[in-house]
């Protein structure tokens, strides 16, 4: 979460309460237009194991902020 901050994105933690409620309110309820939920492997699929891996804190694991053009 500190790196998705660092490259400047608003990061939410749901340990942190309601994930929805927190989007609101950074938005000052309007909502996000685009979101990424990058951990927690075992609620999308039980067999990825890159985000096991990355879950883990392995080395040489780690995530990509893709930047898409628009257009």
């Amino acid at each position: 979460m500190r790196l998705a901050e660092k490259i400047g994105a608003i990061a939410v933690d749901d340990a942190l309460g309601d994930p929805v409620e927190q989007v609101l309110d950074l938005t000052g309820g309007e909502g996000a237009d685009k979101g990424c939920e990058c951990v927690g492997w075992q609620a999308h699929d039980p067999h990825g194991h890159a985000y096991r891996h990355f879950d883990d804190r392995e080395d040489g694991w780690t995530k990509v902020v893709l930047h898409p053009t628009h257009g």
